[in-house]
């Protein structure tokens, strides 16, 4: 009899860890899912907007101090999330402009 017990103990204990196990899957791969969501939109949102601020740095002939350091922290954001390329030139062609202390901003 107490063989019989040990087998039908077995068979649910296993029964229980496969059940535990599986659902530990299913929940870790919503996880991943939110996550490479979350990944997705991140990305979107620094891409645009970052070449939204370099589309108004570009045109101009110099930049203000404030605005160097905006670009710096977008640049710094939008290259950690491995995103470069045309990134990488439109930064490299603002930052090769002359720099304006910000007091000058209303003025020529």
């Amino acid at each position: 009899m107490a063989h019989a017990t040990e087998i039908i103990l077995n068979a649910v204990f296993s029964a229980c860890g496969a059940a535990i196990f599986a659902g530990l899957c299913v929940w870790i791969k919503g996880l991943y899912r939110k996550s490479k969501s979350y990944d997705d939109t991140l990305k979107a949102l620094a891409t645009d907007a970052y070449f939204r601020y370099c589309r108004y740095l570009l045109p101009e002939d110099s930049l203000t101090e404030s605005e160097l350091e905006n670009i710096n922290l977008l640049y710094k954001s939008y290259h950690s999330l491995g995103l470069n390329s045309t990134g990488d030139k439109m930064y490299n062609q603002i930052i090769a402009k002359p720099i304006r202390t910000d007091k000058q901003e209303g003025g020529n």
